[in-house]
């Protein structure tokens, strides 16, 4: 089990690092929110999912900083979207950039048409 710092931020045991790094399978991808680093964490046992730079092992950053893949770079990409107020707004990397925003779905379907496409392509399930 992790200790908590007198901040009350969790501090990593050699224990939870050594869990961490058995369980990731890979680093796929990266961007940058408000200077926050992200990496889409390819795991094991479960779905890939987007976690900050700080919960990631050293070790595995190196290695996906050495040879990042090119090909998640050459389109628009929904990384995530939130719901409020029973607005859609979806947080879009562009293509060939590192930094991704908030955008209004009214926005994104005009302006990143193909990302929207393959977000609601991905989410529902055809029987």
């Amino acid at each position: 089990m992790a200790s908590t710092s007198q901040a009350g931020e969790p501090n990593a045991t050699h224990e939870d690092i050594s869990t961490t790094r058995r369980s990731i399978k890979a680093i796929i991808d990266k961007f940058t929110h408000k200077e926050t680093i992200y990496y889409n964490v390819e795991w094991n046992e479960s779905k890939n999912s987007w976690e900050p730079k700080k919960d990631i092992p050293c070790e595995m950053i190196e290695q996906y900083e050495k040879n990042p893949p090119t090909h998640t770079k050459e389109k628009d990409i929904i990384l995530g979207y939130k719901l409020e107020e029973k607005k859609m707004t979806f947080l879009i990397r562009p293509k060939n950039e590192t930094e991704a925003d908030f955008f209004p779905s009214e926005i994104a379907n005009i302006k990143y048409p193909q990302a929207v496409i393959e977000f609601y392509q991905g989410i529902i399930k055809w029987t």
